[in-house]
Order: C-alpha cells, then structure tokens, then sequence
C-alpha cells in the first residue's frame, strides 16, 4: 500500500467517493486519469487532496477503482478476479474484503445492500 510515515501526515489516507488509501493506488488513479484525459494531466499522488476538493475526481476515482481493482476475494480463491466481475455474482462479504482488505463495515454494507436488493426485486443477502 506504500502509505509511508503515518505521523507524516503523507495524505494517502482515504479519499474520494471509494476512499481511495495508499500511495500505490494514488499512482494507478494518476495514470489511468492521465492516459485518458490528455487534456487535464494530474498529478494525484503529489495533490492527493484534489480526490477532495474536486467532485469530478472523487467519482472519477471511484469508477477507476470499481472497473480496474483485482484480487483474491477469499482464501479459497486461486486466482484473481476484477472487482466489477466479482461485483456481479460474488457476495457483499467478498466484495467488502476485495475493496478495503476486510470486513470493516461489513453489517451496515450488507444491511445497506439488502434494503436496495428490496427495493429492486433481488434476492438479499
């Protein structure tokens, strides 16, 4: 995660609509960001409070998170998965750890999901 000198204050704490954490996924936002926005180059891990200030990279950096994040969702898992693909058929407990590492917050998430699976005719969790 390359968070770096938590005393610092090295600002590569949570940011942005997903809470984008760690100097490593700044520097994947910045390059993708970059690559398809030639005409607004950033630089989010020097100005990591830009996913702040601005409400168009707090989503921006949410959508890059969502459509390009891989991992391994569970222990059983041999093999990594894209966290949008996961989205799709996976449970809310292997999306929560695929997104933040755990299961910090994992009841509200899951309440929350199943009050919209509800509302939407889907099954709950």
């Amino acid at each position: 995660m390359e968070n770096g000198d938590e005393s610092s204050g090295d600002g590569y704490r949570g940011k942005g609509m997903i809470q984008l954490t760690g100097k490593d996924a700044y520097n994947h936002f910045t390059n993708v960001h970059n690559k398809n926005n030639s005409d607004d180059v950033q630089d989010f891990v020097a100005n990591p409070d830009l996913l702040v200030s601005s409400e168009q990279y707090r989503i921006e950096s949410a959508f890059v998170f969502w459509f390009t994040k891989t991992g391994k969702p569970n222990r059983n898992v041999k093999q990594f998965v894209k966290l949008k693909d996961l989205a799709k058929s996976g449970t809310v407990q292997e999306v929560t750890r695929l997104v933040n590492g755990g299961q910090n917050g994992y009841d509200d998430r899951k309440q929350r999901f199943n009050r919209l699976a509800r509302l939407l005719g889907l099954d709950e969790e």
